[in-house]
């Protein structure tokens, strides 16, 4: 292998790893979503964000049907990025990366729950 053929493996290895998210944008894109979700006010503000952020609800429930929780998926593929609304943390997943992010407010864990009680109803 001659040198120019290792100089352009290289600069393929460095451009690959340029493209990955690092482990701070990866960070600092579950505080955002952390931000955003203690920011919420009211259903307005909730329907935005479930327009604009959210791919994906899983709702978890006991045997009963009853609430416990939601899951929602804001990012996929690449990075990957989950909000758990049970223990208000958002994990987001980048190759071998994870984050932890820890969020306050029950607004929108209130929102999920008053619509999952409408699905149920249905």
């Amino acid at each position: 292998m001659t040198n120019e053929e290792e100089m352009t493996n290289e600069e393929e290895i460095i451009e690959k790893l340029e493209y990955m998210c690092s482990k701070q944008e990866l960070e600092y894109m579950c505080s955002k979503y952390a931000r955003d979700i203690e920011n919420l006010k009211g259903d307005g503000d909730i329907e935005e964000f479930f327009n604009n952020d959210v791919l994906e609800t899983r709702y978890v429930v006991d045997g009963y049907k009853n609430y416990i929780g939601a899951e929602l998926c804001v990012a996929y593929g690449g990075p990957t990025v989950w909000i758990n609304t049970i223990d208000q943390q958002i994990k987001g997943y980048w190759g071998y990366t994870t984050v932890y992010k820890h969020f306050r407010g029950d607004v929108l864990d209130d929102y999920l729950c008053e619509n999952w009680k409408n699905k149920d109803m249905n």
